[in-house]
Protein backbone atom coordinates (compact mmCIF):
# COMPACT_ATOMS: atom_id res chain seq x y z
CA UNK A 1 0.00 0.00 0.00
CA UNK A 2 2.72 2.50 1.02
CA UNK A 3 5.03 1.51 -1.85
CA UNK A 4 2.12 1.99 -4.26
CA UNK A 5 1.48 5.48 -2.83
CA UNK A 6 5.15 6.35 -3.29
CA UNK A 7 5.31 5.00 -6.84
CA UNK A 8 2.24 7.12 -7.68
CA UNK A 9 4.23 10.24 -6.80
CA UNK A 10 6.30 9.81 -9.97
CA UNK A 11 3.29 10.64 -12.14
CA UNK A 12 0.77 12.29 -9.83
CA UNK A 13 2.60 15.56 -9.16
CA UNK A 14 4.59 17.82 -11.45
CA UNK A 15 5.79 20.14 -8.67
CA UNK A 16 8.61 18.66 -6.58
CA UNK A 17 7.49 20.60 -3.48
CA UNK A 18 4.17 18.71 -3.63
CA UNK A 19 6.16 15.45 -3.81
CA UNK A 20 8.14 16.40 -0.67
CA UNK A 21 4.92 17.21 1.22
CA UNK A 22 3.29 13.95 0.14
CA UNK A 23 6.39 11.96 1.16
CA UNK A 24 6.12 13.58 4.60
CA UNK A 25 2.43 12.56 4.87
CA UNK A 26 3.30 8.96 3.91
CA UNK A 27 6.10 8.74 6.50
CA UNK A 28 3.85 10.31 9.13
CA UNK A 29 1.44 7.40 8.54
CA UNK A 30 4.09 4.84 9.56
CA UNK A 31 6.14 6.55 12.29
CA UNK A 32 6.63 9.73 14.32
CA UNK A 33 7.46 12.45 11.78
CA UNK A 34 6.64 15.82 13.37
CA UNK A 35 10.21 16.87 12.55
CA UNK A 36 11.35 15.69 9.15
CA UNK A 37 13.84 16.89 6.57
CA UNK A 38 15.05 15.79 3.17
CA UNK A 39 18.63 16.76 2.35
CA UNK A 40 20.31 16.51 -1.03
CA UNK A 41 24.05 16.15 -1.56
CA UNK A 42 25.62 18.02 -4.46
CA UNK A 43 28.74 15.93 -5.06
CA UNK A 44 30.34 18.41 -7.47
CA UNK A 45 30.13 21.32 -5.02
CA UNK A 46 30.30 19.02 -1.94
CA UNK A 47 27.31 20.86 -0.55
CA UNK A 48 24.29 19.79 1.48
CA UNK A 49 20.94 21.49 0.82
CA UNK A 50 17.61 21.04 2.56
CA UNK A 51 14.81 21.45 -0.01
CA UNK A 52 12.23 20.19 2.47
CA UNK A 53 12.26 20.75 6.21
CA UNK A 54 9.50 20.74 8.80
CA UNK A 55 11.07 21.18 12.22
CA UNK A 56 10.01 22.82 15.47
CA UNK A 57 13.44 24.50 15.61
CA UNK A 58 13.07 26.17 12.21
CA UNK A 59 14.55 25.62 8.76
CA UNK A 60 17.97 24.16 7.98
CA UNK A 61 20.30 26.28 5.85
CA UNK A 62 22.43 24.83 3.01
CA UNK A 63 25.99 24.12 4.14
CA UNK A 64 29.27 22.57 3.05
CA UNK A 65 29.47 18.78 3.42
CA UNK A 66 31.11 18.24 6.80
CA UNK A 67 31.00 15.74 9.67
CA UNK A 68 27.42 15.90 10.89
CA UNK A 69 24.94 13.08 11.43
CA UNK A 70 23.50 13.63 7.94
CA UNK A 71 26.95 13.28 6.40
CA UNK A 72 27.48 10.06 8.38
CA UNK A 73 24.45 8.52 6.64
CA UNK A 74 25.61 9.67 3.20
CA UNK A 75 29.27 8.71 3.75
CA UNK A 76 28.51 5.21 5.07
CA UNK A 77 25.47 4.76 2.76
CA UNK A 78 23.83 3.18 5.82
CA UNK A 79 20.73 4.10 7.80
CA UNK A 80 21.54 5.39 11.27
CA UNK A 81 19.64 5.34 14.56
CA UNK A 82 21.03 7.89 17.00
CA UNK A 83 19.90 8.47 20.57
CA UNK A 84 21.55 10.87 23.04
CA UNK A 85 24.03 8.23 24.24
CA UNK A 86 25.14 7.26 20.72
CA UNK A 87 25.30 10.94 19.69
CA UNK A 88 27.71 11.68 22.54
CA UNK A 89 29.78 8.61 21.65
CA UNK A 90 30.02 9.60 17.96
CA UNK A 91 31.05 13.13 18.95
CA UNK A 92 33.64 12.02 21.55
CA UNK A 93 35.16 9.59 19.01
CA UNK A 94 35.44 12.39 16.43
CA UNK A 95 33.19 10.59 13.92
CA UNK A 96 30.71 13.45 14.17
CA UNK A 97 31.63 17.06 14.87
CA UNK A 98 29.29 19.78 16.07
CA UNK A 99 29.90 23.15 14.44
CA UNK A 100 29.61 26.38 16.46
CA UNK A 101 26.23 26.98 14.79
CA UNK A 102 24.92 23.77 16.34
CA UNK A 103 25.94 24.74 19.87
CA UNK A 104 22.95 27.11 20.13
CA UNK A 105 20.49 24.71 18.52
CA UNK A 106 18.34 22.40 20.60
CA UNK A 107 19.56 18.83 20.12
CA UNK A 108 17.23 16.01 19.22
CA UNK A 109 16.88 13.20 21.75
CA UNK A 110 16.17 10.60 19.06
CA UNK A 111 17.18 10.69 15.38
CA UNK A 112 16.88 8.35 12.39
CA UNK A 113 18.29 8.93 8.93
CA UNK A 114 18.12 6.80 5.79
CA UNK A 115 20.15 7.34 2.61
CA UNK A 116 18.35 8.13 -0.65
CA UNK A 117 20.03 5.54 -2.87
CA UNK A 118 19.68 5.50 -6.64
CA UNK A 119 21.45 3.67 -9.48
CA UNK A 120 23.85 6.65 -9.53
CA UNK A 121 24.65 6.41 -5.82
CA UNK A 122 23.39 8.25 -2.75
CA UNK A 123 21.74 11.58 -3.65
CA UNK A 124 20.87 12.59 -0.09
CA UNK A 125 18.95 11.39 2.93
CA UNK A 126 15.65 11.57 4.74
CA UNK A 127 15.59 12.22 8.49
CA UNK A 128 13.02 12.07 11.29
CA UNK A 129 13.90 13.41 14.73
CA UNK A 130 12.29 13.98 18.10
CA UNK A 131 13.03 16.53 20.81
CA UNK A 132 12.52 16.40 24.59
CA UNK A 133 11.93 12.62 24.49
CA UNK A 134 8.64 13.13 22.63
CA UNK A 135 9.33 9.84 20.85
CA UNK A 136 12.08 7.25 20.86
CA UNK A 137 12.81 5.71 17.48
CA UNK A 138 13.60 2.00 17.41
CA UNK A 139 15.05 -0.55 14.98
CA UNK A 140 11.62 -1.17 13.43
CA UNK A 141 11.25 2.55 12.63
CA UNK A 142 14.72 2.54 11.09
CA UNK A 143 13.95 -0.52 8.95
CA UNK A 144 10.68 0.99 7.73
CA UNK A 145 12.35 4.28 6.79
CA UNK A 146 15.21 2.42 5.10
CA UNK A 147 12.79 0.25 3.16
CA UNK A 148 10.81 3.14 1.68
CA UNK A 149 13.78 5.51 1.25
CA UNK A 150 14.95 3.66 -1.90
CA UNK A 151 11.51 4.09 -3.50
CA UNK A 152 11.48 7.75 -2.49
CA UNK A 153 14.97 8.22 -3.96
CA UNK A 154 13.86 6.87 -7.34
CA UNK A 155 10.82 9.17 -7.41
CA UNK A 156 12.87 12.20 -6.34
CA UNK A 157 15.57 11.52 -8.92
CA UNK A 158 12.93 11.40 -11.67
CA UNK A 159 11.47 14.72 -10.51
CA UNK A 160 14.90 16.34 -10.08
CA UNK A 161 15.92 15.22 -13.58
CA UNK A 162 12.69 16.68 -15.02
CA UNK A 163 13.28 19.89 -13.08
CA UNK A 164 16.85 20.15 -14.42
CA UNK A 165 15.61 19.48 -17.97
CA UNK A 166 12.94 22.18 -17.63
CA UNK A 167 15.54 24.65 -16.34
CA UNK A 168 17.89 23.73 -19.19
CA UNK A 169 15.10 24.40 -21.73
CA UNK A 170 14.31 27.75 -20.11
CA UNK A 171 17.97 28.76 -20.20
CA UNK A 172 18.22 27.69 -23.85
CA UNK A 173 15.07 29.68 -24.74
CA UNK A 174 16.49 32.71 -22.96
CA UNK A 175 19.78 32.43 -24.89
CA UNK A 176 17.90 32.11 -28.20
CA UNK A 177 15.80 35.17 -27.32
CA UNK A 178 18.93 37.17 -26.43
CA UNK A 179 20.71 36.08 -29.66
CA UNK A 180 17.63 36.95 -31.75
CA UNK A 181 17.44 40.38 -30.12
CA UNK A 182 21.17 40.98 -30.72
CA UNK A 183 20.78 39.85 -34.36
CA UNK A 184 17.83 42.22 -34.87
CA UNK A 185 19.84 45.12 -33.47
CA UNK A 186 22.79 44.19 -35.67
CA UNK A 187 20.54 44.02 -38.77
CA UNK A 188 18.97 47.36 -37.90
CA UNK A 189 22.39 48.93 -37.50
CA UNK A 190 23.47 47.46 -40.86
CA UNK A 191 20.33 48.78 -42.58
CA UNK A 192 20.96 52.23 -41.14
CA UNK A 193 24.53 52.13 -42.49
CA UNK A 194 23.25 51.09 -45.97
CA UNK A 195 20.67 53.89 -45.94
CA UNK A 196 23.38 56.36 -44.89
CA UNK A 197 25.60 55.31 -47.79
CA UNK A 198 22.75 55.67 -50.28
CA UNK A 199 22.47 59.40 -49.44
Amino acid sequence: QILFKISELATQFSDIDDVYRRVHEIIRSITFADNLYIALHDQEKDWLSFPYCVDENGHYQPRPFDKGFSELVIRTEQSQLVDTERANLLISNGIVERSNDHLHIKRSTSWIGAPLKTANGVIGLIVCQAYDNAYEFNQEDLELLSFISNQIATVLQTHLANQALKLSHQQLEQRVTEKTKALRQSNLHLQMQIEERKK
